[in-house]
């Protein structure tokens, strides 16, 4: 009776939980995008970590500051199919406008859930359970809304919201969107992800981002090993030698002569295919909070 009692034991229990890079290798293609093929968090390492904190249930908020052409479209788009698959939980997806939430689920996402099989398995009546703002699944509701109408921002209990391009937002909404996760957060079972490239330095996005780790992307020098964040500061070009007679400069050769200089051994790095491959490999983020 005890060996049956395992044997029956173990066939109940859920699988261990893959890390959420190893799941959307497994389970999503990137049809749109620079990289087409499966979705491999290795070609933009610096959102394996943003997206590993949806399944640790100690974090209850994460706010993703980035650059431009930085993947953080694809983060969102993963990390949601991860949590539909794998989580569940009623979720609401907002964007600045109704018509830029509208427009984001018709145009984008609504083809990441019909070829993501674990996803779309789970939808109630196929694509017929897509709507305008709403996603009807068979353990969940995900809804789709803009935050410039406050009403969308209210009263919904939600397990997980997701905030894109907030730093746009008006001020005051990503406080109230996140008021949806209050029956939850007791639980321990909210989650809370805003993602965005900020405007400046000030406003409820950046200053949310500031309160957190601010965990800051790192690098090593190829030379050196040195770790660095990558700044500014640190780009170098020829000025002085493009500079023209009457003031103005020579772009192309500005262009040739850009290159990075590492704040270790001074070593310079000129962009390539190759190099940006290294300094991805190496990369690590550093809590500066």
């Amino acid at each position: 009776m005890i060996g049956l009692h395992k044997a029956v034991s173990d066939a109940l229990r859920a699988a261990p939980k893959l890390p959420v890079d190893e799941w959307l290798l497994k389970h999503v293609r990137i049809e749109r995008g620079n990289i087409p093929g499966p979705f491999d968090v290795g070609n933009s390492p610096w959102i394996r970590e943003p997206l590993e904190q949806l399944r640790n249930n100690s974090v209850r908020s994460i706010f993703c500051a980035c650059s431009v052409q930085s993947a953080k479209t694809e983060m969102v788009n993963g990390g949601m199919l991860y949590t539909i698959a794998e989580e569940g939980g009623d979720m609401g997806t907002f964007t600045q406008t109704d018509d830029t939430a509208h427009r984001f689920l018709d145009k984008r996402f609504k083809l990441h859930i019909l070829n993501c099989e674990p996803v779309r398995a789970k939808l109630m009546k196929d694509d017929r359970s897509i709507q305008k703002q709403t996603v009807d699944y068979v353990h969940m509701v995900q809804y789709v809304f803009g935050t410039a109408n406050i009403h969308n921002c209210q009263s919904l209990p939600l397990r997980t919201v997701w905030g894109d391009e907030c730093a746009y937002w008006e001020e005051g909404r990503i406080g109230e969107v996140e008021k949806r996760t209050t029956s939850f957060d007791k639980l321990k079972k909210s989650k809370r992800v805003f993602i965005s490239t900020p405007l400046d330095n000030e406003g409820e996005f950046y200053e949310r981002f500031q309160s957190g780790t601010r965990s800051e992307w790192h690098v090593r020098c190829p030379e050196c090993n040195h770790g660095q964040k990558l700044m500014w500061k640190q780009m170098k070009w020829n000025g002085e030698k493009a500079r023209r007679e009457d003031g103005t400069y020579n772009l192309q050769i500005i262009k040739d002569s850009i290159r990075y200089e590492c704040e270790g051994c001074k070593a310079e790095w000129i962009d390539t295919p190759v190099l940006r491959r290294k300094l991805s490999a190496s990369g690590y983020y550093v809590d500066e909070n």
